[in-house]
């Protein structure tokens, strides 16, 4: 379809519509909230074109969407295209989105891009462990960690629920602020299981996703390779000045310390790892992603408890922490960062009161307080208040026993 049919489209659309506000202004989009009034945070109003179904998590439909505020609109109408996002997590009822924006925008005060998700955060009954992970990320000195705000979502005239609007992962100036040129590579680790083009595979098994560059040449695939079998080889050796000239350590222990703390499923070297580099860089890692089932809402009686290691034991990990120097140091930055970490639990009481009337909205649109119904469920609560009490009371333990090895 080309660009001048979409916008004629789009605009004999939105002109047809029955208006909740004034019938002779185009430039609203229709808001029914009598069932579930305004609540404290913005709502966004998203309709697909001709009210199209978003079929599937990898083809994008034209939309338009406008954002509420407790009077009225707050922004204009923007063109974006729109898809569902996920895997597992999309065979959940409850689906995440990805937007991309015809222009770029800044968001809820967020800076300017085009790209953004919508997170559903169905499997995590607080609706708050990653935005706490973003927080805590900072509060361990990542350099930059994504920004994300509360909405409650109406799609094609139907209430959705509670979602978190999240800059996406990539290369950019207000992202991953980084040269963006051939040399630059961003990578995300991935797994057999689950794993999307474009790939490359290391000597050692190491699965990744390119980010960037898009759309990379067989040669620039091989070069990558390269680069991460080199580096591979150089943590077999164990040679910490290797090590040390090669990896940037403060973005490793702040990424390291984040997973572990959290005791996020995927923290081991799993999936949803980011790690780049530009020529002949150090690599970072970074940023942190995909908190849902972490802070002991895991799948297996393990991975819930409050105690023992788990980040360390597996991938890239393992091997930096059979260096003694590595090991070190990271007890190190433990000791120079807990005091931040333990704030994290005023975070949690900030955010949990910020949701407090969106969160009653999301459980009667999706009534699944007590449920177990969903492979991502392993609890029962009676209430919210039960729901933070159980991730402060889990948070806080993990910070003890933490604080006891070291």
């Amino acid at each position: 379809m080309t660009r001048p049919l979409l916008l004629l489209l789009l605009s004999a659309f939105l002109s047809s519509c029955v208006w909740d506000q004034p019938t002779d202004n185009p430039d609203y989009l229709p808001l029914d909230d009598s069932r579930y009034p305004y609540a404290g945070i913005p709502r966004m109003v998203i309709e697909t074109l001709d009210f199209s179904q978003i079929r599937d998590n990898s083809t994008m439909v034209p939309a338009v969407m406008q954002v509420y505020g407790e009077k009225g609109p707050e922004s204009d109408v923007m063109e974006l295209s729109i898809r569902g996002r996920g895997s597992a997590s999309y065979r959940m009822p409850k689906h995440s989105y990805k937007i991309e924006l015809e222009r770029k925008s800044p968001l809820l005060g967020m800076s300017k891009d085009k790209d953004w998700a919508l997170i559903a955060n169905f499997g995590d009954k607080s609706h708050l462990r990653n935005p706490i992970s973003y927080k805590l990320a900072s509060l361990m000195g990542a350099e930059y960690s994504p920004q994300c705000r509360y909405v409650e979502l109406y799609l094609n005239r139907n209430y959705m629920g509670l979602f978190l609007l999240v800059e996406t992962v990539k290369i950019g100036k207000n992202r991953i602020n980084v040269i963006k040129d051939e040399n630059t590579f961003l990578i995300e680790k991935e797994t057999a299981v689950r794993s999307d083009p474009p790939l490359v595979k290391t000597e050692k098994g190491s699965l990744f996703h390119i980010k960037h560059p898009l759309s990379p040449s067989q040669e620039k695939i091989q070069e990558l390779k390269d680069y991460l079998d080199s580096w591979e080889s150089c943590l077999r050796k164990q040679s910490f000045g290797d090590i040390e000239s090669r990896l940037d350590l403060t973005s490793y222990f702040s990424h390291y310390w984040t997973q572990e703390l959290s005791k996020n499923v995927d923290g081991n070297f799993g999936r949803s790892v980011y790690v780049y580099w530009h020529g002949d860089d150090p690599i970072h890692f970074g940023p942190v992603w995909d908190f849902d089932l972490a802070y002991g809402n895991s799948t297996t009686e393990a991975k819930r408890q409050s105690s023992g290691w788990y980040a360390r034991k597996d991938g890239w990990h393992s091997q930096l922490f059979r260096n003694k120097k590595i090991d070190s140091l990271s007890k190190s930055y433990w000791r120079e960062h807990q005091a931040q970490a333990y704030t994290l639990l005023d975070t949690i009481s900030k955010y949990s009161k910020e949701i407090s009337g969106a969160i009653q909205h999301e459980f009667d649109r999706w009534p699944d307080l007590q449920s177990r119904s969903y492979w991502a469920y392993r609890q029962s609560f009676s209430s919210y208040d039960e729901v933070i009490d159980s991730l402060q009371t889990w948070y806080k333990r993990r910070m003890n026993w933490i604080d006891e090895q070291l």
